[in-house]
C-alpha cells in the first residue's frame, strides 16, 4: 500500500502542527498499511477505527522521539460517508429492480427457479444486513456532531438518505407478510414446489420404469446371448463333425489314391522290367561288330515301315559313325543321351535303333541318382598310349562298320 498523500484518504495532521520530517511520514504510512488492510469500510465502524488508528499513530510518533510536536490526528478511512451512502442507494436500487422482476414474472406467469431465487434475495436483504444498514442510516439522520452541533449529514446528503430510506420502506412494505403481493408470491411458489414435487415423483416413476425396462432388456439380452451361444456351440459341434467326416473322406480318398498309385507303380515297374528283359534279350542277341550291326539294321528296316524313314534313320546312324571316325578322341561324339530329342526322332524311336549303337560298340550306362536316372549310350576308346594295337583294332573295326552302313544307302 503506497504512503498516503496529503489530501487523500488516510491520516491527516493539523496544518498548524504538521511534522515535516520524512521519518514522521514513514511512520504514518506504516500505521496505515498495518491498520487499513483489514478495514471493511462500514461507516458505522468509522469512529472506532478513527480512535484506534489515531492512538497508534500517537504511540509510534512518541516512540520515534517526536514529543515536541503537538499534533491533532484525524483518520479518514477508504470508504467515506458519501461513498457508503452511494453504495446503500445502489443496493436499494437493486432491491427495487428485483421487486419489479417479481411483479413482471407474476404478470407473465413465469414462475421458476429464478423467480424463487429472486424472492429469496429480497427476503434476505430486508431481513438481514441491508435492513440493519438502513436502521443505522435512520439513527444517523438524528445524530448531532458534538463539535459543530450540526446534523451529521448535510442538507443534500440528508435528502438523499431520506429518499433512500423511503424507497427501501416501500419495497419492504410491498413484500412484508400478509400483503397481497407476498401472498400471491407464496401461492405461486407453493404451486411451483408442488409441481416440482410432482415432476420429481413422475421422474422417479419414470426412472424406476426405465430401470425395470433396462433390467428386462438385460435379461432378454442375456437369454438371447445364451441362446446364441448354444446355437453357436451346436453349429461348432456340427462343423466339427462335418470336418471329421470330410477328413475321413479325404483320408479314404487319399488311401485309395495311394493304393491306385502303388498299383500303377507296380504295373509300370512290371512293364518296365518286362521291357527291360525284352531289351536285354534283344541286346544280348546283338553282338558288337559287323554281324550284329547287320541284324540291327534289318530290325530297323522292318520297324520303320517305309524306305524313306529307313534311309533317314541309316543316314543318322552314318552321321554318328562319321563323327567318331573323324574325331575319335572327342568324347562328345561317343556319348549319346538316350532321351536326346533329335536322336530319338530319327533313330531311337524305332526297333533296331539302339541295337545299331550296341553293334557299333556303345554301351547303355546309367548316370545321375536313382530317383532321376539318366541313361546314356557311351562308346569307350582304348587308351592309345598304353596299347596301340588295341586302339588300331578298335578304329579299324569302326571304319569297317562305317563302310557297311554306307553300303545300306
Amino acid at each position: 500500500m503506497p504512503a498516503p498523500l496529503e489530501g487523500s484518504n488516510g491520516i491527516q495532521l493539523n496544518p498548524k502542527t504538521k511534522p515535516t520530517t520524512t521519518k514522521m511520514k514513514l511512520v504514518i504510512s506504516q500505521v496505515l498499511t498495518e491498520k487499513l488492510d483489514n478495514v471493511t469500510y462500514q461507516s458505522d465502524r468509522a469512529a472506532v477505527l478513527t480512535k484506534e488508528i489515531a492512538d497508534t499513530v500517537k504511540l509510534r510518533l512518541k516512540e520515534c522521539n517526536f514529543p515536541r510536536f503537538k499534533y491533532v490526528v484525524q483518520v479518514v478511512i477508504g470508504e467515506q460517508r458519501g461513498e457508503g451512502v452511494r453504495r446503500a442507494i445502489a443496493n436499494v436500487e437493486t432491491l427495487e429492480s428485483r421487486l419489479l422482476e417479481l411483479q413482471n414474472a407474476l404478470a407473465a406467469d413465469n414462475i421458476n427457479r429464478v423467480f424463487q431465487d429472486t424472492f429469496s434475495f429480497v427476503l434476505l436483504a430486508i431481513n438481514g444486513e441491508m435492513n440493519a444498514t438502513m436502521d443505522k442510516f435512520r439513527a444517523r439522520c438524528s445524530m448531532i456532531d458534538p463539535v459543530t452541533k450540526n446534523p451529521r449529514f448535510g442538507p443534500k446528503m440528508m435528502a438523499k438518505v431520506k429518499d433512500m430510506l423511503r424507497r427501501y420502506d416501500n419495497v419492504k412494505l410491498a413484500i412484508q407478510e400478509d400483503t397481497p403481493l407476498r401472498l400471491q408470491i407464496e401461492t405461486k411458489l407453493n404451486d411451483l414446489k408442488q409441481h416440482e414435487e410432482e415432476a420429481k415423483e413422475a421422474e422417479a416413476i419414470r426412472k424406476k420404469e426405465a430401470e425395470e425396462d433396462q433390467r428386462a432388456a438385460e435379461r432378454a439380452a442375456e437369454q438371447d446371448g445364451k441362446r446364441l451361444e448354444e446355437e453357436a456351440q451346436e453349429r461348432e459341434i456340427l462343423r466339427r463333425r462335418q470336418e471329421e467326416l470330410r477328413i475321413q473322406r479325404l483320408a479314404v480318398a487319399a488311401q485309395k489314391k495311394r493304393e491306385q498309385r502303388e498299383r500303377e507303380r507296380l504295373e509300370e515297374e512290371q512293364q518296365r522290367q518286362e521291357e527291360q528283359k525284352k531289351r536285354e534279350l534283344l541286346n544280348a542277341s546283338i553282338s558288337p561288330g559287323k554281324k550284329g550291326l547287320e541284324l540291327a539294321i534289318d530290325l530297323l528296316r522292318e520297324s520303320t515301315g517305309s524306305e524313306a524313314l529307313f534311309r533317314q534313320s541309316v543316314e543318322k546312324l552314318l552321321a554318328v559313325v562319321n563323327n567318331i571316325c573323324k574325331s575319335p578322341d572327342n568324347t562328345a561324339f561317343r556319348q549319346i543321351p538316350k532321351d536326346n530329342m533329335h536322336f530319338h526322332a530319327d533313330l531311337g524311336q524305332f526297333t533296331g535303333g539302339y541295337q545299331c549303337l550296341l553293334a557299333l560298340g556303345f554301351k547303355e550306362m546309367q548316370q545321375g541318382d536313382e530317383n532321376e536316372p539318366r541313361f546314356v549310350f557311351v562308346m569307350e576308346e582304348p587308351d592309345l598310349s598304353e596299347d596301340l594295337d588295341a586302339w588300331s583294332t578298335w578304329f579299324d573295326g569302326l571304319k569297317e562298320m562305317q563302310n557297311f552302313v554306307e553300303s545300306k544307302l
